[in-house]
């Protein structure tokens, strides 16, 4: 039978208490420089900013001096204007972003990344119906039915040609409605 060497089992033993104390001692340093706050949200600020007539202008969050949670903003009337959700685990300022008419109704939806427009905008029409979609990545351009079903796609160099056509096509009848 092989004899078990008593020095490599302590200095195993060691070795696991050691790692187990330095994570214990740094788990706390750890969340807090993620600011992953469990136990205390102490350092989670509200800020609050008001209109001239005393109504709510917008609500904004921070953890530390990171944006945080769910920014409000209010059109002067009270009324939601927009939501951004920022993204906490994200390393950017990421954040989702809703935009309302005065009433109530959806305009635009998208994705912001250090307050750059990124991916796909949708935008709606007065009934809150998808109206088309714009990609700030691909610089893609979808436009959709009254059932929200895509009937023209185009790329942003696609769409530039067609407006260049409609408005040769627009000056033309000008010139021919003036020769009459």
């Amino acid at each position: 039978m092989k004899k078990i060497n008593f020095k490599y089992i302590l200095y195993a033993f060691l070795f696991v208490i050691s790692v187990n104390t330095i994570f214990a001692s740094n788990f706390k340093s750890i969340l807090d420089k993620n600011n992953f706050k469990f136990f205390s949200m102490a350092s989670e600020k509200e800020k609050k900013f008001y209109f001239d007539n005393g109504k709510l202008k917008s609500k904004q969050f921070y953890i530390g001096n990171k944006k945080s949670g769910t920014w409000e903003f209010y059109y002067e009337s009270g009324k939601l204007k927009s939501t951004i959700t920022f993204d906490f685990y994200s390393p950017y300022e990421e954040a989702l972003v809703k935009n309302y008419d005065e009433n109530g109704i959806i305009i635009s939806t998208g994705k912001i990344l250090n307050s750059e427009m990124i991916s796909a905008w949708k935008y709606y029409d007065e009934h809150g119906k998808l109206n088309h979609l714009f990609n700030y990545t691909s610089g893609e351009i979808v436009v959709f039915n009254e059932d929200e079903k895509p009937i023209l796609k185009l790329n942003e160099k696609e769409f530039i040609e067609e407006l260049k056509n409609v408005q040769e096509e627009i000056k033309d009848d000008r010139v021919k409605s003036s020769e009459n």
